[in-house]
């Protein structure tokens, strides 16, 4: 599995972190670790068969940017 920290800028209420989870749950082999509301990131696993594509489409999907910091 991969661990990744994910940015997500625009990402202000507990309703933003409700629709980023309920599209991250939707992709196959990928795990919400965790979200920090505040910092506004969250941490994410994932295994091969769930791509990076699909993860970033999901959440920008959604009306959200994304910023990859680490993994």
């Amino acid at each position: 599995m991969t661990t990744t920290i994910i940015r997500v800028p625009n990402m202000n209420c507990g309703g933003c972190q409700s629709t980023i989870e309920s599209e991250l749950a939707k992709i196959a082999d990928a795990q919400l670790v965790a979200v920090e509301l505040d910092a506004k990131k969250l941490t994410l696993s994932w295994s091969q068969d769930a791509t990076w594509p699909a993860i970033v489409a999901a959440i920008e999907g959604a009306g959200f940017r994304v910023e990859q910091q680490s993994g």
